[in-house]
Formats: C-alpha cells, structure tokens, sequence
C-alpha cells in the first residue's frame, strides 16, 4: 500500500511540474471479437491516463451529440442497438447505409487530434486550473511512440505474429494511431469523431444516424439518398479527418432485411444475436464438457488462443472448484446477457438443454425466462463445507 501511495505522490509532482513521461508500454494480441494488437500501459500511465480522462471528459461531453455511443456513461451497445431500431421503423426510413472506418485508431493523425483538443480548451477550458498540465498531458499521450517502446511482449507471440503488417501500429508511422488498450485512447478517438458527427446532423441533415466508435449506420428513404451521403461522408473524412472509409466494409439494403450491427442482427421489430457469437457460445459450452469429462477434441479457434483456460484441458477430468465454475458462469452469461435482450426465449433454452452437458451437474436456469446460469446451491454448500474442515485441518 506504501508503494502505491509512494507512485501516486510522484505521479502528482510529475503531472503538477510538466515531468511526466509515459513508460514502456506491455503488447500482447486478443482474438474477440476480433483479431488486434493490444498496447497495455503500466500501472503509473494507466493512473495518469485516467487523471486526464476524468478532468476532459465532461468538456468532451459537450461536443458530442447525442447520438454516439461508444465509452459514454449510460450509452453502449445496447443503447446504440436500440436507437437504430428506432430509426428503422420510423415512417420513410426503408433502407439503411452502414460504413466502417479503415485501420481507425491506427490511422489518426496526431496532429489533427491535437488540433481539436485546442479548440475544445480555447471553447470552454480556458479558465481551468489545470489547463497547462492537462496540455501537457495530451501532447504526450498523444505524441507517445508506443511501438518504439515496448519492453514487453505477453501471450502468445506467434498470434502477434499473425497480426498483418498494415494492421499495428509500428506501420502507422511516427505520426499517426492510438494505442489500443488505452483510457486515454477511447476518449479521444470519440472526440476526433465529432466533426463528422456534426457534418452528419447539421450539414447534410439526416436525421435517422448513429455511431459506435468507427462504426457508422445510416437511415433513408432511398439508396440514392444514401449513396450520395456516402459520397459526401468519404469526402469530409478525406479532407477534414484525414481518414479513409473501408472499401469493402459497406452495406446498403432494406431496413426489412436486418443489419449486422454490433453483435446482433436488427430488424425493424425484433432483435436476433448473431449467428457467429451464438457458435461460440455452443463452443465454450462443448470446451467446458471437454475438461469436466477429460475428452479429447479440438478447441474453438477464440478458445484455443485463450491460454488460461488452454492450461486446463489436459489436466485430465476435473472435479471443479467453486472459483473454476464462476469463471465458467461468467463466460456462458456473458452471452446469455447479449442474448435475454433478443427475441431469443426458445433458442436460450434449447442451447441450455441441448448443450450443457455435463454442466447441469454444477448449473441450473436463474429462472423460467432462461435469461442467466446460477451455480447450484448445493455446489455452494460443498465448497464451503471443504473449506471450514480444511480451516479446522490446519
């Protein structure tokens, strides 16, 4: 405790002196929901990240609009997921546009960040206390050669590997890209979003619209309509962002046909999870039954890369403890909690039913709806019993 109050006491003199200087930076590569390149700060950087984070965001706030999802307090998926819905069954709104920006956080160019963060200090920080330190601060989160220090690799090295050069950060060059894995990063990415956000709203007019980070979905009465948006939204992106839209991560159709949009499939009047997160979880169902049963089989590819949970499975039948089972709840409801928000009653249930397994020795339904796993009460009452004989053993 004495060594944490030492580094926040030093961190705070650093901050308050114009000092700081981030330290190397932890790399490591995770594959869900997708394949990418993590830069992990230590422990003193995560602490100033956050320090910069909570004086900016509510200055931060003022600039976005209201329609943006991503690292906002009360926002998220869900929110994102639902507002448009909304705007597919508004009258006129028969076909939706959706784009992605290409290599995102690795293609924003520091300069132009910094540019907004000026602009957004001259609005409405230009009396603050603390305004040349939290200057200070952001040139050099900002301006931080992540790749070029990098002291440590974690995980697996050869997924790392299989990282495609155009995809880290180290081929972004000098100056451009955000760290992914940072507080910092979240927040700011958010902001240099803005503009376009703006130019959306106000510019163009379009009503029906909604961004998660990178991810931009579009509603209109015609693909003509939205294509010439389209046109309109590559162009500001060019010239004012200096980023570029992903050429093949474009959709245009019928709001009846469902989006794939973050994580579910969105209709008009329903919600389906999508087809890939409900693979995995049969997946993990399976891995789970593999290590109870000491079966052999081949794990999921987003099992496999998973290094605390590969370390069991040839450790032969496993008799698990209490905190073995929690980890395993906490993986099945992760996505039961994606799916009691979809028209998914039967398919909760029958993916229990047909797949537990061996898991219904340890598991029961929290409930008729089928909406989350609870570890059984008698599971409980033996691992408390084991470890009151093992207290009075010792």
């Amino acid at each position: 405790m004495e060594t944490v109050s030492r580094t926040c006491r030093q961190l705070a003199a650093d901050i308050f002196s114009l000092s700081y200087t981030p330290s190397p930076y932890t790399r490591f590569a995770v594959t869900d929901p997708k394949l990418r390149e993590i830069y992990a700060p230590a422990f003193r950087d995560r602490l100033a990240q956050n320090w910069l984070v909570y004086h900016l965001t509510p200055f931060v706030e003022r600039v976005l609009i209201d329609d943006t999802y991503a690292n906002r307090h009360g926002r998220g998926v869900l929110a994102a997921v639902n507002r448009a819905q909304t705007f597919m069954r508004r009258p006129g709104n028969g076909y939706y546009l959706q784009l992605d920006v290409q290599n995102f956080f690795n293609s924003i160019p520091h300069s132009a960040l910094l540019r907004q963060c000026d602009a957004l200090m001259t609005r409405y920080m230009s009396s603050h206390p603390l305004r040349t330190q939290i200057r200070d601060m952001l040139e050099k989160s900002i301006r931080y050669a992540a790749p070029a220090n990098t002291v440590t690799i974690s995980g697996d090295r050869l997924l790392l590997d299989s990282i495609p050069a155009h995809k880290t950060l180290l081929a972004a060059g000098p100056d451009r890209g955000l760290p992914l894995g940072s507080a910092s990063s979240q927040m700011l990415a958010g902001l240099f979003m803005a503009p376009l956000d703006h130019y959306i709203k106000h510019t163009l007019r379009i009503k029906g619209y909604v961004r998660y980070m990178d991810d931009l979905i579009l509603f209109g009465s015609s693909t003509a309509q939205l294509s010439r948006y389209r046109q309109a939204i590559r162009h500001f992106m060019q010239e004012e962002l200096e980023l570029t839209l992903h050429p093949h991560k474009q959709t245009l159709q019928a709001c009846h046909q469902g989006a794939d949009y973050l994580g579910y499939r969105v209709y008009p009047h329903y919600l389906h999870l999508r087809k890939r997160n409900i693979t995995k979880l049969v997946a993990w169902m399976r891995f789970f039954n593999s290590l109870l049963s000491a079966s052999s089989g081949r794990p999921a590819a987003h099992i496999a890369v998973r290094t605390e949970w590969m370390c069991l499975a040839h450790t032969g039948s496993l008799l698990p403890e209490l905190g073995l089972l929690q980890r395993m709840q906490g993986v099945i409801n992760s996505y039961y909690g994606m799916m009691k928000h979809a028209t998914h009653f039967r398919l909760r249930r029958d993916i229990w039913h047909r797949h537990a397994g061996l898991l219904t020795g340890y598991m029961l339904p929290d409930g008729p709806q089928y909406t989350s796993m609870r570890i059984k009460k008698c599971c409980m009452q033996d691992w408390v019993t084991g470890q009151h004989l093992s207290v009075h053993a010792g």
